[in-house]
């Protein structure tokens, strides 16, 4: 999905790779994966952001979730 990052490919891909396995391995519809995956991140943005920053990160996550699609 990013462009560019601090992270290689390999390490990016591990995760995507781990997350995929978790979610196939417990047969996981796509609904619950898809709102079980939002409410990680929303988890992740809380726990690792200010108030004040959380809305803009979150913008900025959506817009790149739209852009990944073209």
């Amino acid at each position: 999905m990013a462009q560019s990052s601090k992270y290689s490919n390999d390490e990016f891909e591990k995760v995507v790779n781990a997350i995929n396995i978790a979610l196939k391995a417990q047969n996981t519809p796509t609904d619950l994966a898809l709102m079980a995956l939002g409410d990680a991140v929303i988890s992740q943005v809380q726990k690792s952001y200010d108030k004040p920053s959380q809305q803009k990160i979150i913008e900025q996550f959506s817009l790149a979730l739209k852009h990944a699609l073209k």
